[in-house]
């Protein structure tokens, strides 16, 4: 029997791009997945592909049975998050001097993640949690004052930044996996690294480009490498 990955999380996961000049996003073939596909298939390893658009922690939650537990991988895959700290921008720009709600806290996302750690283990399933990749600010703010108008900005302010936002919830997800001592992958602090991010995030500041999936996918085949290299001297077994 192949030992089976899958890969599980949002947008990122599923592929979605939006490239310059395109009019709306749209998944790509050439996605973070399937750039890992090609060195896994050389391992023998069963690959699944379960992103989801608009995926939160808590949808991940709710759907993990029928998403991964029923299907009984070996490894899972997990990016979420950059979900779990967007807003309603409609109703942020009727009023952007209220206090309006993410879609989830950081605490609401450290408690979902600890809550799918657990189900793994208890299923005997290894996970590998990734973070999402960083946001490019100007570019998402130009797209959410196209659609929504220049209050959001006002609103953004009182959050620090967009950007400082987001990370906030990047940081709760290295703390989890220290914390539980996971596996991680820190495919935002990747990005950080190289000089080359304005090419490696998409026109709407938040997916990737086919690049920044690639650079996605060079970190995780490097990590887990690494990773499968310890696991054979532990135990002299991948799976």
């Amino acid at each position: 029997m192949k030992t089976k990955m899958i890969f599980y999380g949002d947008s990122v996961i599923r592929g979605k791009t939006w490239l310059q000049g395109s009019l709306t996003p749209f998944d790509t073939e050439n996605n973070f997945v399937k750039y890992c596909r090609s060195y896994l298939d050389s391992l023998g390893m069963e690959i699944i592909n379960k992103g989801k658009n608009g995926l939160t922690s808590d949808i991940a939650c709710k759907e993990l049975d029928n998403e991964v537990l029923k299907l009984k991988p070996n490894y899972l895959v997990l990016e979420i998050g950059g979900n779990d700290c967007n807003f309603n921008w409609k109703e942020v720009s009727k009023n952007p001097y209220l206090d309006h709600p993410p879609a989830l806290s950081t605490n609401d996302l450290a408690t979902n993640l600890n809550n799918i750690i657990d189900r793994l283990i208890e299923n005997s399933i290894t996970v590998i949690l990734l973070t999402p990749p960083p946001l490019d600010e100007n570019k998402y703010l130009q797209l959410l004052n196209h659609y929504f108008g220049n209050n959001i900005d006002l609103f953004i302010k009182t959050k620090g930044g967009i950007a400082l936002w987001h990370k906030k919830y990047v940081e709760t997800i290295r703390a989890v996996a220290v914390e539980r001592k996971t596996f991680f992958i820190d495919i935002y602090a990747e990005f950080e690294k190289t000089n080359l991010q304005e090419h490696l995030v998409a026109l709407d500041g938040l997916h990737p480009t086919e690049k920044g999936y690639q650079l996605m996918a060079q970190k995780f085949v490097e990590s887990l490498g690494k990773f499968f290299l310890k696991q054979v001297a532990n135990t002299g077994l991948i799976s």
